[in-house]
């Protein structure tokens, strides 16, 4: 998307840490902001973010007044994003109280909910290490007792995926297994199946997508899929080819 700038651009972009977005102007944080509410958190505003904005993009009283509401013991994230988007023409005085009412509504969700938001957002920018703590956090806490049956699966689904990329096929499978058991959604089961199928324990693979309803010919559809994958990898069927090839099939988060 085109984005008009009338600032400073600059030479060295701010990579953004969670999703590897590269911002050049003024604008174009308002606008990583605006679209991304929801995954903006005070830990988004960090020191060399700052440094960015003072250095790279020429706007040190911006950046000055973004150092001091950071510095407090506990910084207000809606004040440090109106004063981001203030700097800046790029929103209307409406747009940015829209956005001031999602974060109050964000503000105001319960301490449960918020913490899943945030876990999915880890999940969601790739950042599977914090995902997982946090997801177990959550379900170890005395407020998992406020999800449903359905909601707690999707939870270890989502947990699963986490685990999948940065600890143990085992462990991961055994929680898609879980989440299955409790959301009874079939991609649970499929996840479950294709980490099955990637540990090489084929015999677990056909006793559980039979008792898990899954017809013949899924099976072989996810067998080949995994062959595929392997074919393509170099030596190691949890390749860089296997993440390319079958990523979108394990990725399936419910947030």
């Amino acid at each position: 998307m085109f984005i008009l700038c009338t600032g400073k651009t600059a030479d060295l972009p701010y990579n953004v840490p969670y999703s590897d977005t590269l911002l050049y102007s003024l604008e174009e944080l308002c606008y990583y902001i605006y679209q991304n509410i929801y995954a903006v958190t005070e830990e988004f505003f960090t020191p060399e973010l700052v440094a960015w904005v003072r250095d790279e993009i020429k706007h040190p009283l911006l950046a000055n007044k973004c150092e001091k509401l950071l510095e407090t013991e506990t910084p207000d994230l809606k004040d440090i994003v109106v004063t981001v988007l203030c700097a800046s023409d790029y929103y209307r005085e409406k747009e940015i109280r829209s956005v001031t009412k999602i974060l109050d509504n964000i503000i105001n969700l319960p301490y449960h909910t918020r913490m899943k938001i945030k876990s999915d957002n880890y999940l969601k920018y790739g950042r599977y290490g914090k995902a997982s703590v946090l997801y177990k956090k959550l379900l170890k806490s005395s407020f998992a007792v406020n999800f449903s049956t359905e909601e707690y699966g999707d939870i270890l689904h989502n947990l699963a995926i986490s685990l999948f990329y940065v600890s143990s096929f085992r462990e991961s499978s055994d929680y898609f297994k879980e989440a299955y058991i409790r959301n009874h959604n079939k991609e649970s089961a499929r996840h479950y199946l294709y980490v099955l199928l990637i540990e090489e324990d084929k015999k677990t693979f056909e006793a559980e997508a039979m008792a898990m309803g899954f017809l013949p010919e899924d099976c072989k559809k996810m067998i080949r899929d995994v062959k595929l994958a392997e074919n393509a990898g170099a030596s190691s069927p949890v390749s860089e080819d296997f993440e390319t090839i079958s990523k979108d099939k394990l990725r399936k988060a419910f947030v």
